[in-house]
């Protein structure tokens, strides 16, 4: 079972994609990291494999965050979600470590 992290600062379309991600089977756990957070959960806690983060948040770039997870965790896998054209983001979300643009 995966363990997924809904990195957004719109509770409510996190909400729905928690549900999403719950019927599905495949996840076993799902965390919300509420966006713009100072630093990532404690290295204690269990890292999610896949973080699926908003691409626009305001005060921190979805990008930015993107880099920091590729970088600080390694082993997590980013997909960004965007309302964005695939075309216009989706290059520099690869740039910044994202596996995947959705």
């Amino acid at each position: 079972m995966l363990t997924v992290a809904i990195a957004s600062n719109d509770l409510g379309s996190s909400s729905q994609l928690q549900t999403a991600l719950a019927q599905t089977g495949l996840v076993g756990s799902v965390k919300q990291w509420t966006l713009p957070m100072d630093k990532f959960p404690d290295v204690g806690e269990t890292m999610p494999d896949i973080v699926l983060l908003d691409i626009t948040t305001p005060y921190i770039s979805g990008l930015d965050v993107a880099r920091a997870v590729s970088r600080d965790i390694p082993a997590t896998q980013v997909l960004i979600l965007s309302q964005y054209e695939e075309s216009e983001m989706r290059p520099h979300a690869l740039e910044a470590g994202a596996r995947g643009y959705v």
